[in-house]
């Protein structure tokens, strides 16, 4: 059959399906399977991680020991540079380690913000999320920490620096989760501590869809380079809340006038601290080094802050330390004091995390362009020094690009572009108070200094909940709340992933699908839309779910509904002014179905006048002027009022090349005009023809002279009985020549 019967069918079986499905006004729903975990009875951990796909089409995946986890694996991860241009921007491997409970139906992924220890390889890390939940536990390392860098990445170089964004990372974060979630399937969960929940925050903001609740302890979320709230909680507020202005103030005093011991007493403690300094090995810059004394004063006030005070102290850090050391006497006990205060000032303010070498780089380089940092303001230490008159080498104007130049070279100043722009962490102060999508738990610390630029107090969210520690300074978690917040965020993180079977039942009971649901997520039902077969002459449509569906809170189970179809009877009417025909139905049939059976009856129709072969004529192709066509001329020659066959001037005029000399074949006896010769003849142009005026009769004049009138012949005989309508062309007079045949 021709393509327009193939065409005609087509519609027939479109409008057929309507027909069939006049209720529901729409074609059936052939659904697609839900997606379950890829844990086959007979396939391993090991198999399923290693069908994961990444940028290469392949994981790297690599068995390691465990005494806490029934499997645990090594997966390096292809990523791209840059995720904006995937293809060509090149890739790197990045690490992730996956720990395997039996019988989990749950997964945490942490996001540490920094790189993999060789402990988080080879030991067995403990994550309280993941061992409230009894959860499988994923950890990554985050890009261009460890060894996840692209190859020729240094940390003293200039190149690979642009790639390293909050957006890639996230993105990064995102094709793991989706590669690992297919694989091993269930609910999950993000978390991440610090700069490890900041980046965990801003994945959800990103990516709300990867995980059903997040756990992000002390994220701090600074506005700029140069946050001014971080320094001026170490200097005027930081515990006075937790420990009562006055005792606050007295630790406050305590960091301070250590700090004015090590500026009065800088030519006995420095040379000390340098050999501490130069005994770590760390690889500083020119910078760094020579300020390394000056600078250790803030990072000192800051690292006791945030890491010890009164709570992480053996004796060796923090208050404590601080106080043992005030016991001793400058007077009679210098060089052991100085030797103190050099040890307290090496181990506390840790100089070591600004070397080169100490996989801080990344940390330094985000913090400058776009995740923030607080300002390293020496205001206070300053003016410690002008009282005493001691010296002190960092001035005022030194301030604000101290961090840049104690960790960037000055190839890296003038290359790369370390102008800051926090707008993606504006993302998430903006995203969190309003989002309905994924529940998130934030734990801070009333004693961390990093509180100061935490996100703002959210209320009025159900999704959100914080905790504030009380005990613990920057690292509180859920075991450092009191008793009673401590319980009650367990409670709550173990009620959003609780589980509730939803049975999705057909009309007569039977179980169309069982799967698990998280509690207060609205179950959706995927698969092929339940069907109800025809009874007593009636058809049935699926019509939705009873009861409603909602937020999941214990198990339950939906019943298919169906509503009752009864054949529709159509007529047509014609309205003769505005020439539409409108169908009007009785009983619950609906539009759609009307037209379907229209549609269907025209469609037979153009089957059946296409099979009958009702066609129209096809233009036949035009002959070249250059091709001797015979039946063109015949057609022709019939025409000519001369009627003279070849023996007619016309016809040289009248076929282009005719009288050319081209060779022609002889016509057959049947196919000549009367008088006509068995083969062509070339015969000279009559006088008065030209090229310019073919088809115009010479022999035929009117008194006038005009060519082909058909007044009066110029040789005599009598004019045209057809009169010639004086167009000018002997192919189309209607007239008889003289020798009429």
């Amino acid at each position: 059959m021709s393509s327009k019967v193939c065409r005609a069918a087509l519609c027939f079986a479109v409008a057929l399906l309507l027909a069939v499905f006049p209720v529901a006004g729409r074609l059936p729903s052939f659904g697609v399977a839900s997606a379950e975990t890829a844990f086959a009875a007979d396939s391993s951990a090991y198999e399923a991680l290693c069908a994961m796909e990444d940028l290469d089409g392949k994981v790297v995946v690599k068995q390691l020991s465990s005494s806490k986890y029934s499997e645990k694996y090594l997966v390096y991860f292809t990523q791209p540079l840059d995720w904006a241009n995937p293809e060509t921007s090149g890739s790197f491997d990045q690490r992730i380690v996956v720990s395997l409970r039996s019988g989990a139906t749950s997964t945490v992924f942490c996001n540490n913000g920094y790189n993999l220890s060789d402990s988080d390889l080879y030991s067995d890390v403990s994550n309280e999320v993941a061992d409230l939940l009894g959860a499988n536990y994923v950890e990554i390392e985050y890009r261009f920490y460890g060894t996840s860098q692209p190859s020729g990445f240094s940390e003293d170089g200039t190149s690979y620096w642009e790639y390293l964004t909050d957006e890639n990372a996230a993105a990064d974060q995102h094709a793991a989760t989706e590669a690992l979630k297919a694989a091993l399937g269930g609910s999950w969960v993000a978390t991440g501590l610090s700069k490890g929940g900041q980046d965990t925050l801003y994945q959800a903001c990103c990516y709300s869809a990867d995980y059903d609740a997040v756990v992000a302890y002390c994220a701090p979320m600074c506005s700029s380079a140069q946050d001014s709230r971080f320094m001026n909680a170490v200097y005027y507020s930081i515990g006075d809340d937790v420990y009562g202005y006055d005792d606050a103030l007295y630790y406050r005093d305590l960091v301070l006038g250590f700090i004015a011991d090590c500026l009065a007493y800088r030519d006995d403690i420095m040379p000390l601290y340098y050999d501490y300094l130069d005994a770590s090995g760390s690889k500083l810059t020119d910078y760094a080094y020579y300020y390394a004394y000056d600078g250790a004063m803030l990072q000192f006030a800051t690292c006791v802050w945030s890491y010890y005070q009164g709570v992480v102290s053996s004796g060796s850090y923090g208050f404590d330390a601080i106080e043992a050391f005030n016991t001793l006497s400058w007077e009679d006990e210098l060089e052991a004091k100085a030797s103190a205060a050099a040890s307290l000032l090496a181990s506390d303010a840790n100089m070591t995390c600004y070397s080169l070498d100490s996989g801080y780089m990344a940390y330094y380089y985000q913090a400058l362009t776009q995740e923030g940092s607080y300002a390293y303001d020496f205001s206070v230490i300053r003016d410690i020094a002008d009282e005493l008159g001691a010296e002190f080498y960092i001035t005022e104007d030194m301030d604000e690009d101290y961090l840049l130049n104690v960790m960037f070279n000055e190839s890296q100043q003038a290359s790369l572009d370390f102008s800051c722009n926090t707008s993606e962490m504006d993302r998430v102060r903006t995203w969190l108070p309003s989002q309905d999508e994924v529940n998130v738990m934030l734990v801070y610390s009333a004693i961390d200094p990093w509180y100061a630029v935490a996100l703002d107090d959210v209320t009025g969210n159900d999704r959100v909940v914080t905790y504030l520690s009380t005990s613990y300074p920057h690292g509180a978690t859920i075991a450092t709340l009191s008793s009673s917040d401590a319980a009650s965020a367990r409670s709550t993180l173990q009620s959003w992933m609780r589980e509730y079977t939803v049975t999705w039942a057909n009309y007569d009971g039977t179980v169309l699908k069982q799967e698990s649901v998280l509690n207060g997520k609205t179950p959706a039902y995927v698969g092929d839309e339940p069907a109800r077969p025809a009874s007593d002459g009636k058809t049935y449509a699926f019509a939705g779910w009873s009861p409603e569906l909602s937020p999941v809170e214990e198990d339950v189970t939906y019943t298919a509904l169906f509503s009752e179809l009864e054949e529709a009877k159509v007529s047509i009417k014609v309205d003769p002014e505005a020439s539409l025909a409108s169908a009007e139905e009785d009983g619950s049939g609906a539009p759609v179905g009307l037209i379907a059976a229209v549609v269907a009856i025209a469609a037979v129709a153009g089957i059946v006048a296409v099979l009958v072969g009702t066609r129209r004529p096809q233009p036949q192709p035009q002959p070249s002027p250059e091709v001797w066509n015979p039946g063109a001329a015949r057609h022709v020659l019939r025409r000519c009022l001369a009627g003279r066959g070849w023996r007619c001037g016309c016809a040289a005029n009248l076929l282009p090349g005719l009288g050319a000399g081209l060779s022609r074949p002889a016509l057959p006896a049947d196919r000549r005009l009367p008088g006509a010769p068995s083969s062509p003849r070339r015969r000279p142009r009559p006088p008065g023809s030209s090229p310019s005026s073919p088809g115009r009769c010479t022999r035929f004049r009117s008194s006038s002279g005009d060519v082909g009138s058909g007044r009066r012949c110029t040789g005599g005989r009598p004019a045209c009985r057809r009169r010639w309508r004086g167009t000018g062309d002997c192919r189309r007079c209607p007239g008889a020549s003289p020798r009429r045949r």
